[in-house]
């Protein structure tokens, strides 16, 4: 059984069940044996075998029927007719015989356009075809049919209910208004359904008849379709699901006879949709890895599943769709983390050649864009995930050399495919529409074509793995590309174009791309979804900013001429503080855009910032108030993120680290004051710039080390120790060391075999400047004597100096303190 015994939806086969070639139905038309199906032609279908002849039925006479009102003669008639010629008298008689004919035998508002006798021999032949005829569940009783107008097309009136009491009265339900006609429950419709599907189900692998097994195919469909498996024992679902299985695999292959040519098409359809209801099904969806096991490769195998499916994804074929559907689900439905294994091996299933082929196949330069399937592109990017090697052989085909993408990339493809959607995009963007029916054409059409984009967009980020792709990119200019696309005003695709701008922005070859008309634009739609609340772009347009301002002088002058510290200043500002964001993610996104911001602003502060042999640019002074103006309104937001409560400890250390990195260029550019350094305290905490690096120091040093912050956190130790060093040396050392007076010892942080002989140095000159202006902390400090006395004899001159220095200030016989107490001390927070 297919389900539980109990319940109105299913009962226990009779004893004596009817074979599933005699079961009757309670009505004679043809549609109720073929389940509705978009896209299908309807029957008669082509004769296989060729058609058994059949006795024409006969019809029970009907009484004649009263005219109606409009058709009746009136008494002006005979007025009427004098006034008219006598050829126009014989065919307005005439038109009203053949009224008097149809209103016999059809109703009134079908009247048929052609002759009767033609239409009755075509509906005679119709039901005597082979399909009509070989049905699983033929007719018993011939059916009073009304024609349709300009066809020969039939609808059912009524039915001769003496003759169809297949069903006791209990399973029938009767009209409300006294007629003749009869329907069957509902409740027991389902019954028969499953009843059918189940008979089908034991009898597929015994049939050999290929138009039987597409009926059972329909009968399956149409059980899955109403009943959803919702009414399937729980405990035989597993063993369900695998028969369905192995039917859909079975009916993909191949007959050993010859059929119609739309055989194949129509079965594949009703098969896949079963697959299909399969994958979407919330309560099969447990059982997803017998449909992933489907797909698997089985060894010598003559017809694989995975092979088959290649066939149905023809774009001429309705099914192909059904393929893409059924794709996607199982992707989507593997995204969940407990499935990483599973979602391994059903990338492994697809990743071969056919599947490779038939996917590139469908992306050619003959199918406009909008009338690619986008899960086409998913399916792709899904199996070329983490295979380094098949993103090289896509891009670079068999051919080692790296310095130009071939023709048959897959760069080049994808570059077709965006080329002509922007074409598409731009005649979209100046067509006139007649009436609201083009319009809304037009925006399914453009819906479904922003998708193909969007997917396009994701599948390139993901080839662009290393250097050589994205350098490749680059010189078949993708960044003109890019730039080109977003101007369209369709958030899903500017957000997909940004992420793979992002992408980019690093590659060598940008340096030789002229970027004077994309630069200005990129920062207006940076602008743009700054202003319309769109955080995710803005991540990626002040990455792309930060990168692409790294290395080119002409590229940052071009930049800061179009406005980029005003910018980038408006983005801190909207920003921060970090508090005002409730969610964590956001959070999260915020540190992530302050830090591309401040890199930007790093790159241009670069410039002005004298070299080794002492040259630099000078800086001008619109770019001085500016940068002026940039370090006044973001001061006191950036030291509120250096000491705020933490949130989460990774994006924070990376914001504190690039904030500290940010400090010491602005104090080693020339012309700026020092009051932005000791004037200015924020509005929480009333400490100046040195007491909030001494809190960010004091939390970094309590952090616990693991892989995920260890480079960041020991980045963050020494970004603050070599800002303390350049503002005790080139401002005020004694507003420093009194600022650290609480601080505690820094000299534990000495006790790491790879530190940087700078870092030992910044470290030591620090201490050495606290307890010149503090004596009264050297007797605390004092037990860590033992670990500078390690570094009195180094071979760096400067680092064996002030180790000497800051040894002398420490009292006398305190340096023999044991070595164990060393490392107990730890830092204490402000």
């Amino acid at each position: 059984m297919l389900g539980p015994t109990g319940g109105p939806y299913h009962h226990p086969l009779p004893p004596n069940p009817v074979p599933y070639h005699d079961q009757v139905p309670t009505t004679s038309h043809p549609s109720w044996h073929t389940a509705s199906y978009s896209g299908l032609p309807t029957p008669p279908y082509h004769p296989y075998p060729p058609p058994q002849a059949q006795p024409p039925p006969n019809y029970p006479p009907m009484p004649p029927q009263q005219h109606p009102p409009h058709l009746q003669m009136t008494s002006h008639q005979p007025q009427m007719t004098q006034l008219l010629t006598q050829q126009q008298l014989q065919q307005q008689q005439q038109i009203q015989q053949n009224q008097q004919q149809s209103s016999a035998y059809s109703s009134p508002s079908h009247a048929p356009s052609t002759p009767i006798q033609n239409q009755k021999a075509r509906t005679e032949q119709w039901v005597q075809s082979w399909p009509y005829a070989q049905s699983p569940a033929p007719s018993v009783a011939p059916s009073v049919m009304s024609y349709h107008q300009n066809d020969d097309r039939m609808s059912m009136l009524s039915v001769n209910t003496s003759m169809t009491n297949q069903f006791p009265d209990s399973q029938r339900c009767f009209s409300s208004n006294g007629s003749t006609c009869e329907n069957v429950n509902p409740e027991m419709a389902q019954t028969n359904w499953a009843q059918g599907a189940e008979q089908a189900i034991i009898e597929w692998f015994n049939t050999k008849d290929p138009q039987r097994k597409f009926n059972m195919a329909m009968t399956i469909r149409e059980w899955v379709k109403r009943d959803k498996m919702v009414q399937v024992d729980p405990a035989q679902l597993p063993g369900c699901i695998q028969r369905l299985l192995l039917i859909i695999h079975d009916g993909m292959k191949p007959l050993q006879i010859q059929v119609p040519p739309n055989y194949y098409p129509q079965l594949w359809c009703y098969l896949l949709d079963v697959l299909n209801r399969l994958t979407s099904y919330r309560i099969t969806i447990p059982n997803i890895h017998q449909i992933v096991q489907l797909f698997e490769p089985k060894g010598n195998q003559q017809y694989e599943f995975r092979d088959l499916i290649c066939n149905a994804m023809q774009p001429t074929l309705v099914c192909a769709k059904q393929v893409f559907d059924i794709l996607e689900n199982i992707i989507k439905c593997l995204n969940n983390p407990k499935y990483d294994k599973l979602r391994s091996d059903f990338a492994r299933s697809l990743k071969f050649e056919k599947m490779i082929g038939a996917l590139l196949g469908l992306l050619s330069q003959q199918i406009p864009p909008s009338q690619i399937n986008p899960t086409i592109l998913v399916v792709l990017r899904f199996i070329i995930s983490k295979d380094a090697v098949l993103k090289n052989c896509l891009i670079w085909g068999p051919d080692r050399q790296r310095d130009q993408v071939p023709p048959q990339s897959i760069l080049m493809l994808l570059k077709g495919i965006l080329m002509r959607s922007e074409h598409m995009l731009r005649n979209s963007q100046n067509a006139n529409f007649p009436d609201q029916e083009s319009m809304n054409r037009n925006f399914q059409e453009m819906s479904l074509l922003a998708q193909v984009v969007t997917r396009a967009f994701d599948l390139l980020n993901l080839l662009m793995h290393d250097s050589n792709a994205i350098d490749g990119f680059v010189k078949v200019d993708g960044i003109q590309l890019i730039y080109t696309i977003i101007n369209y005003p369709i958030s899903n695709v500017v957000r997909s174009g940004f992420k793979l701008l992002l992408q980019v922005s690093d590659s060598r070859s940008l340096c030789l791309t002229n970027l004077k008309e994309p630069l200005p634009f990129i920062m207006q739609r940076l602008r743009d979804s700054l202003m319309n609340g769109e955080d995710d772009i803005v991540y990626s347009g002040t990455g792309f900013l930060s990168n692409v301002v790294a290395h080119k002088l002409p590229v940052k002058e071009l930049a800061i001429a179009k406005g980029a510290i005003p910018l980038l200043c408006d983005v801190i500002m909207r920003s921060t503080p970090l508090s005002d964001f409730a969610e964590a993610s956001k959070k999260k996104l915020a540190c992530g855009i302050v830090c591309n911001s401040l890199r930007a602003m790093n790159n241009f502060l670069m410039m002005w910032i004298p070299m080794q042999n002492g040259q630099r640019m000078p800086i001008g002074e619109y770019e001085q108030q500016q940068v002026r103006r940039f370090i006044e309104e973001v001061l006191k937001r950036l030291m509120t993120c250096l000491s705020m409560d933490s949130f989460d400890v990774v994006p924070l250390m990376e914001l504190r680290s690039t904030i500290l990195r940010f400090f010491f260029l602005v104090s080693r550019t020339p012309s700026m004051p020092a009051d932005i350094f000791f004037g200015v305290t924020d509005d929480f905490k009333r400490k100046n710039l040195v007491g909030h690096i001494a809190i960010a120091l004091s939390w970094a040093d309590g952090q616990k080390t693991n892989e995920k912050i260890k480079d960041t956190r020991q980045q963050l130790i020494e970004r603050a120790f070599s800002l303390l060093v350049r503002l005790i040396e080139q401002y005020d050392e004694v507003q420093v060391a009194h600022s650290l007076y609480t601080i505690s010892c820094p000299l534990n942080m000495l006790n790491n075999e790879q530190m940087k002989p700078q870092f030992i140095l910044n470290v030591l000159r620090v201490c050495d400047r606290i307890l010149e202006h503090s004596p009264m902390l050297a007797n605390g400090w004092s037990i860590y004597s033992s670990t500078v006395e390690m570094f009195k004899n180094h071979s760096n001159p400067d680092i064996a100096r002030t180790a000497s220095s800051l040894l002398a200030r420490f009292p006398i016989g305190d340096s023999a303190m044991d070595e164990g107490i060393l490392h107990t001390s730890e830092f204490t927070e402000l």
